[in-house]
């Protein structure tokens, strides 16, 4: 039986309709199929980086995380007067200064073992020479900035309760021992230490740290400085750790890796980008946000 016009375009609908629907019921079975497409092509491409895809999920978050409308994190304190990488006093106050509230510090021991402010000990002497507490505090970073130490720097955060800290720890091995410093020195108050944000290199410390004090899920990020190049194993380690955060070098991750573990829910800041022009290019392929010396939120507008 031939059918009429207005039939054939009925059927159309109820064809697309079902269609639809189907879409609707089985999106996770779509969605994991479209994965397994992506990493057979990956795994032909790298087999010894790629991870196997059933061990990706995507992350679960309220939407009310630090992470989600804040793209800037002030790297070292931020810059000041042309320096970097200084840690200093002046660096973090004038960070505040300029209405920016989330600042990463590196945490490193004197020869002592009391916790300070301090990427590099070049920074402070052309050589390579650990000092004490005292020799630290009695110096200038690169000439001419104010030392800071753990015990300041929890004073400043008591002043500033809108400040956040990143934590960035340059002594291998000692993630533990500095966070157990810190929440002392914090007196374990809540209201200091609900704004830490805690840097893991391994994604194996998270269970140790809230051994010590119970900080949030939302308060740790995986960053693979230390890692190794990019690879999907570094998702599949912060599902496990139940992770949200991802830090990694710029350019570091490739497209096609940026929009699936963006479409898993993941948030990627890039380090450290100081050009405008780079970090919109970034934030149009996915990235969410970039630890930077001294951006500001105007940079990031198209």
């Amino acid at each position: 039986m031939k059918l009429k016009k207005h039939q054939i375009v009925v059927l159309h609908v109820v064809l697309l309709l079902g269609l639809a629907l189907l879409v609707v019921k089985y999106v996770e079975e779509i969605k994991t199929l479209k994965e397994d497409v992506y990493y057979a092509v990956q795994a032909a491409r790298n087999p010894e980086t790629v991870v196997e895809p059933v061990s990706l999920r995507p992350v679960k978050i309220n939407g009310d995380e630090w992470f989600v409308d804040h793209p800037l994190i002030y790297h070292a304190g931020g810059a000041i007067d042309g320096g970097s990488y200084t840690n200093s006093v002046e660096a973090v106050e004038n960070t505040l200064r300029e209405g920016n509230r989330f600042i990463e510090l590196d945490f490193r021991y004197t020869s002592d073992q009391q916790l300070i402010c301090n990427h590099d000990w070049r920074d402070v002497f052309l050589e390579d020479r650990e000092l004490t507490l005292e020799e630290f505090t009695a110096s200038k970073i690169q000439g001419k900035f104010t030392p800071l130490t753990a015990e300041h720097l929890i004073e400043i955060m008591r002043e500033h309760p809108d400040m956040y800290l990143v934590t960035d720890v340059k002594d291998e091995g000692c993630i533990d021992s500095v966070i157990t410093d810190l929440v002392a020195l914090a007196g374990e108050d809540a209201s200091v230490l609900d704004r830490f944000i805690i840097q893991l290199y391994t994604g194996r410390e998270k269970l140790s740290i809230q051994e010590i004090y119970p900080f949030g899920d939302e308060q740790f990020l995986f960053t693979i400085y230390n890692w190794g190049r990019w690879s999907l194993e570094v998702p599949q380690i912060c599902n496990e750790e139940n992770i949200s955060v991802i830090t990694v070098p710029y350019g570091e991750i490739p497209d096609e890796d940026v929009a699936l573990i963006r479409e898993l829910g993941f948030t990627v800041y890039e380090h450290t980008v100081n050009r405008a022009d780079e970090a919109r290019k970034s934030l149009e392929r996915g990235i969410s946000g970039f630890y930077t010396d001294f951006l500001q939120s105007a940079d990031l507008e198209p």
